[in-house]
């Protein structure tokens, strides 16, 4: 194991145990370089790059060595709960609640060869964020952030770090957090959510000219992502409406309603809508996300 990949585990174990996360271990299948798989409980992290683990067909406790692992498959028990369409139908506490319970036994080993768990801990990190728990935003990030097997998902959990921090402490270590963040490149998974954050961070400072750049940067390369998409209309409109052209504030309200109805994004956007209302059209200009 490397030594930042040390340094990483040792912070993360410590984070786990001050969290009080019980020791019972994750169930998962080996794939191990000699085509052998192990079903086990993994019970702990040893020296020298080894696990203690249960196998399920055999009694007593064994030894793995990490680097004889190619593939590592967890088995997450998530009670029968439908989270893909939970989440889809914006039930995001409920999603949390099926996921965290079961990804927290695993997180001491999220660094196991090429496992399985990064979709589930970027499923529970948005859930979180979208169902406002922001303190669990931030730790839970935190498994990712200096994994150094996480890859592009580092500087991904970076950004909801920054978004948590900005609800949690303030706009000035949000923006300390985030400045430390690269541009992804067009075509990256992290590219909604970089420039989402950038967006709502640069508003939070009065940067309305560059929240607005950014916004648009989320509905020009996210309009197949309707996750995205909608979040960087809303972050527009808002955008637009503190600048006082109100009536493309107005018009971007319309577009979320007409799009993207009965969701969240709907509700937010009638209630910017009311708080339109009354106000003149302001420097009036053409938006269409058509």
């Amino acid at each position: 194991m490397r030594a930042t990949s040390k340094r990483w585990m040792a912070l993360l174990l410590t984070a786990v145990g001050a969290a009080g996360v019980a020791t019972a271990g994750p169930k998962a299948r080996l794939f191990l370089k000699s085509r052998n798989t192990l079903d086990v409980e993994l019970i702990t992290r040893n020296a020298m790059d080894t696990l203690s683990v249960r196998r399920v067909d055999a009694p007593g406790v064994t030894t793995v060595q990490i680097p004889q692992i190619s593939r590592t498959f967890f088995q997450l028990d998530l009670g029968g709960v439908n989270v893909e369409q939970l989440y889809w139908d914006e039930k995001f506490a409920e999603v949390a609640a099926a996921l965290a319970p079961a990804l927290e036994p695993t997180y001491r080993f999220a660094d196991l060869p090429n496992n399985n768990l990064l979709p589930f801990i970027k499923a529970l990190i948005k859930a979180l964020y979208w169902s406002g728990q922001y303190g669990a935003v931030s730790t839970t990030c935190d498994v990712l952030i200096g994994n150094p097997d996480a890859g592009p998902a580092e500087d991904w959990a970076r950004v909801f770090k920054a978004l948590s921090i900005l609800r949690l402490v303030g706009v000035e270590q949000a923006s300390a957090l985030f400045s430390a963040i690269d541009e992804p490149k067009r075509g990256s998974d992290n590219v909604g959510a970089y420039h989402y954050a950038r967006a709502v961070i640069r508003m939070a400072e009065g940067k309305i000219s560059e929240a607005q750049e950014h916004a648009a940067q989320v509905v020009i390369t996210q309009v197949w992502e309707p996750e995205w998409f909608a979040a960087g209309l809303y972050v527009s409109a808002q955008a637009y409406a503190k600048a006082k052209r109100y009536d493309v504030a107005r018009q971007i309200v319309e577009e979320i309603n007409l799009l993207y109805p009965q969701t969240r994004w709907a509700g937010r956007a009638k209630e910017l809508g009311t708080e339109l209302e009354g106000k003149g059209g302001g420097d009036a200009a053409p938006f269409s996300v058509q």
